[in-house]
Order: C-alpha cells, then structure tokens, then sequence
C-alpha cells in the first residue's frame, strides 16, 4: 500500500512539463499548449572609417579645445544584443516580446534596452488570426524577416527609404494557407523621414 501510494504521489510531480531545445530553450507541457521560447541574439563587428581629413569624433567643432583628430578610425562595436520571448498560452493564444540594446535604439547615444516589440496574437481559425500590440509594420519583405535571419547585418538602404520600415501599435488580421499569406492592419501609422538640405524632417 506504501509503495502503491508512493507511485501515484510521483506520477502527479512533473509530469505536465517538458524542457530543452527547440529553436531556443523552451519550457512546455506535454500536448504543447503552454509554452515558453527564449532566444538571444547578439551580432558584432569590428568597424574602420577613413576620412580625407583629421577628424575628431568625440570633437565640439572648436580646433582651441578638441584634441588633435585623425584620418582613421576604428574598434568594436555591438551592434545588436537582444532577448526574445515568445510562446503559447491556452493552445490558441500567442506572444511575443523583444527586449534590444543597441547603439543606434537612442539615436547615436547608446541607452537602455527597448521594448523592441511586444503583441498577443489569437488563432480565430486555421488560416485566419488576430495580432494586437507592438508589432511591424509589414509591407517590405526585407525588413519583416527578422535580424537574425538577415543574410548581411544590416538591411539595405532601400528597405527605409519608404518609410514603412517601423513598428508601431495596432491589429492586424492575418490569413495564411499553403501557397499565399496576407494581412490588413489598423494602427498608429508610420514615422515618415524626408530628407531636405541635409535634414531630416519627420
């Protein structure tokens, strides 16, 4: 009776979870319908400028207080370091976050780390699902693929030059089958960049 009660106590103790790797370390039940993704992402590289002229970058403009500058210049340089979260929750219900530290997330100043994205997203059926909160603005294939999916670090020119390149807040119906994938969006809008004599103007 002892070791009978012993069994049935040990069945109860772990038995609805699995953890390991899966594209990231996950955390799930055993049918999958709760679950936790975690991915990291962090791409460096070394970076090397060359001016035609002696240039001091950290310089105010004033020749009487800046140091001597010079032609070259070059180091290392993190140019993304971010943790992604994304899962499932009650089989039909989805997140997903993105915490990124960048140099370039507060303008050239480096800063804290942003909410890159954050969105819960509602299969409504097999094809069709709602997508609500921080998300992309998708219209140019190159910059909904993620970073880490980027054949290059860095996205061409091109991809903002329309300025569709942003995230912003809203929702989105997708629509999904094997052969065509399209959604409608109703947001914010997107931050339009034009450049005028050297400045930018949004």
């Amino acid at each position: 009776d002892v070791l009978a009660d012993a069994d049935t106590r040990a069945s109860l103790q772990g038995s609805g979870m699995q953890a390991g790797y899966n594209n990231g370390f996950v955390i799930s039940s055993n049918d999958g319908q709760w679950m936790l993704r975690i991915n990291g992402l962090m791409q460096n590289r070394w970076v090397y400028n060359h001016t035609p002229a002696d240039f001091n970058p950290t310089g105010t403009g004033n020749p009487a207080v800046d140091a001597a500058g010079s032609r070259s210049h070059h180091g290392f340089e993190t140019t993304r370091a971010a943790l992604n979260f994304s899962g499932t929750v009650a089989k039909d219900y989805h997140f997903n976050m993105r915490l990124n530290y960048s140099p370039y997330s507060q303008g050239n100043t480096p800063g804290p780390s942003e909410l890159e994205w954050a969105y819960a997203t509602i299969d409504l059926s097999d094809q069709f699902s709602l997508s609500m909160g921080k998300q992309k603005f998708s219209v140019m294939r190159e910059y909904m693929v993620n970073a880490e999916f980027q054949q290059n670090i860095e996205r061409s020119l091109y991809t903002y030059y329309w300025a569709t390149s942003s995230i912003t807040n809203g929702l989105k119906l997708n629509y999904a089958n094997d052969s065509i994938r399209a959604n409608v969006m109703y947001s914010n809008g997107t931050a339009v960049t034009q450049w005028n004599g050297g400045n930018n103007i949004n």
